[in-house]
């Protein structure tokens, strides 16, 4: 079964990542996840929400994917992941991420690729690669200084802070924030 699917009602999109309990970014569900994005942008949807099932969006990537890494391999990873984002970026419909429990690092930055980011009150968010003493390369640092300024976006990555929603709304980087009970239903009527 696959880790990301892509889900149709009538016009409305939604790519649904259900890789329990944590839905970490792992090889299997990059290419899920590529696949789901595929669909969407072959399909004639008019709107995509990028959601997850579970307790949290993402915490990030599974570690395992770093694992064994030799230049060629740490190359081929780069590439997914930036035309992954890519493709996000390039989808011809808006695409909403709905952000809820945890989302840190690549996920992070998979919803920074979209149009808008709703949140859920209580959500932890964080592009938090330094704690690991890595650094984001997905083009995460660069959309967070597109939506928040350099100054604030240098906060972020340089501290690895987890931070409320709320104070990323205030920021500009969220642009809504819900009730946990109702993001998706809040969602669904952009169709």
């Amino acid at each position: 079964m696959p880790l990301v699917t892509f889900q149709r009602d009538d016009q409305l999109g939604e790519i649904v990542i259900d890789n329990p309990p944590l839905n970490l970014f792992g090889g299997d569900l990059l290419a899920d996840l590529r696949a789901a994005i595929n669909e969407a942008a072959e399909s004639d949807i008019r709107a995509l929400l990028v959601r997850a099932e579970g307790d949290d969006f993402s915490a990030g990537a599974d570690a395992s994917v770093f694992t064994g890494l030799d230049e060629a391999k740490a190359g081929e990873l780069e590439t997914t992941v930036l035309s992954l984002i890519a493709a996000i970026e390039d989808l011809t419909v808006p695409a909403v991420a709905l952000i809820h429990g945890q989302c840190y690092a690549g996920a992070l930055e998979v919803c920074l690729a979209c149009d808008l980011i709703w949140a859920a009150e209580g959500s932890r968010i964080g592009q938090i690669e330094a704690v690991a003493g890595g650094m984001t390369y997905g083009g995460g640092t660069q959309r967070i200084a597109s939506r928040i300024g350099a100054a604030r976006a240098a906060e972020m990555v340089f501290t690895a802070a987890i931070l409320p929603p709320e104070t990323l709304a205030g920021w500009g980087l969220i642009n809504r924030v819900v009730p946990v009970g109702s993001l998706i239903e809040d969602g669904r009527p952009l169709r």
